[in-house]
């Protein structure tokens, strides 16, 4: 399990594409409409964590449905829609079917007889229905189905009913699933839930049904898990101030030692999931906005404050390799700065490491130079002087000024390396623990730094 963890991007990466993944997808002439393919992982935890916020369309028919459909499901009508839609009455049922899809995500299941699910003419259906409607689903897109019922079947059969069947077979407590299984292996790595997972009747079957032999326990409240499961304890500490982040990890380095399928449970499971599926997928989650989407999507009580931005942004970077930008310096390179000089050492060179980047940078081409270190001052002296804002704490690298100004140029980027900033996707980030001291060395070490009031 925890071999994928140090891998660097693209080697045991678990997820070869996006989850969903956003197709285009012409449904009349010259309209084309943006969907998202979803996996029955995804399918899956929307269903066992919605409270209510997603809607499963199954378009296969009435026969069909009531052989065996998903927890919930609702069973349409298209013909009738469609009827209902053209006549434009104001009671008709596509009243009722736009507004309940406008407030929710919405699923379409479909029988899965063609080899891709956007060939299925019922599925083109419903999504020229959710469209004639102007229904406009929660998520900003509706989902599609991968597979059908059967690839979600054949994963999550204890999720099917017959008929009438959710009175009879309430849905227990069910753990979303985190990381999907390996290609050509048939179950997951991590779920996570809440306790309610653990204690309730029924889900002893459902920890079986997905394979779990191990409990993480994050929270404080005492579990009995199911005979032949595992209970291990991440220690939390008595302090309530203990740092979160820390506990995460300490989490996800207990995580990376199981071998067999885990539930994680408590207060900081779907930090220690984020930071553990940032390193386990770095081609499909190559940022801190795909983790937390990601998360969120399965999780939607996770919450992320700047701290757990900053530890996944650091995941992400470790997932990757982070080989696309030159190393970080050791603080010890910095030669410190007391009132507005700096005091080298007698082993010290010249020149200091900044001092040395920005006159190479000069003289390879003074003209670039200048305006690149001025973009680099301006970035470090906002920080130095907001330095609880977090905008000033990101260079995006879809700016085409920044890309233009201060990603092209290698020395550029190294100063700001010198600094602490770390890489999150195309971006560059500063975490927020970063002392701001270095910031004020190096701005001081650059062209004109004795000048620089953020040095004083």
């Amino acid at each position: 399990m925890g071999a994928c963890c140090s891998a660097p991007a693209g080697a045991g990466d678990r997820v070869a594409r996006a989850d969903p993944e956003l197709r285009e997808v012409t449904l009349q002439a010259d309209t084309v409409s943006r969907v998202g393919m979803a996996s029955a992982s995804l399918a899956y935890s929307l269903l066992t964590t919605s409270n209510d916020s997603v809607v499963f369309l199954d378009v296969r028919g009435k026969p069909a449905y009531d052989k065996s459909h998903i927890f919930g499901a609702w069973c349409i009508d298209l013909p009738a829609l469609k009827a209902s839609a053209a006549s434009d009455g104001k009671d008709g049922p596509h009243v009722a079917f736009r507004a309940r899809c406008s407030l929710r995500s919405v699923v379409i299941c479909g029988s899965g007889s063609q080899p891709a699910a956007l060939r299925e003419e019922a599925v083109l259906d419903a999504l020229r229905v959710l469209e004639q409607v102007n229904a406009r689903p929660k998520g900003g897109q509706a989902l599609v189905l991968r597979g059908g019922i059967p690839a979600f079947t054949k994963r999550f059969a204890f999720c099917m009913r017959q008929s009438g069947g959710e009175t009879s077979q309430p849905l227990p407590p069910c753990p979303a699933e985190m990381v999907l299984p390996e290609p050509g292996k048939a179950q997951a790595l991590l779920y996570v839930g809440i306790e309610r997972c653990l204690t309730e009747v029924g889900t002893a079957k459902v920890l079986a049904s997905l394979g779990i032999k191990t409990i993480l326990s994050m929270g404080s409240q005492k579990l009995q898990p199911p005979k032949g499961v595992r209970l291990v304890k991440v220690p939390t500490g008595k302090d309530s101030k203990d740092d979160a982040v820390s506990i995460a990890l300490a989490a996800q380095e207990k995580l990376a030692q199981q071998t067999t399928p885990c539930l994680m449970c408590g207060p900081l499971a779907a930090l220690a999931s984020a930071l553990f599926a940032a390193e386990a997928m770095p081609s499909t989650l190559p940022s801190t906005e795909t983790v937390e989407a990601y998360v969120k999507l399965r999780l939607p009580w996770a919450e992320f404050d700047t701290c757990a931005q900053s530890a996944v942004a650091q995941a992400v970077a470790k997932g990757r390799g982070d080989r696309d930008l030159p190393p970080l310096l050791d603080p010890a390179d910095i030669v410190a700065v007391v009132d507005g000089e700096s005091s080298p050492t007698a082993a010290d060179p010249a020149d200091t490491i900044v001092q040395d980047t920005c006159n190479k940078f000069l003289k390879r081409d003074r003209k670039k130079a200048e305006v690149a270190l001025e973009t680099v001052r301006r970035a470090l002296t906002h920080v130095v002087e907001h330095p609880t804002e977090p905008k000033y704490r990101r260079l995006k690298g879809g700016n085409e000024r920044v890309k233009r100004e201060v990603f092209a140029h290698e020395e550029a980027v190294k100063l700001l390396r010198c600094c602490g900033w770390i890489a999150d996707g195309e971006d560059l980030i500063l975490p927020p623990p970063t002392p701001l001291e270095r910031m004020r060395d190096v701005l001081a070490q650059m062209p004109g730094g004795a000048k620089s009031s953020a040095s004083k």
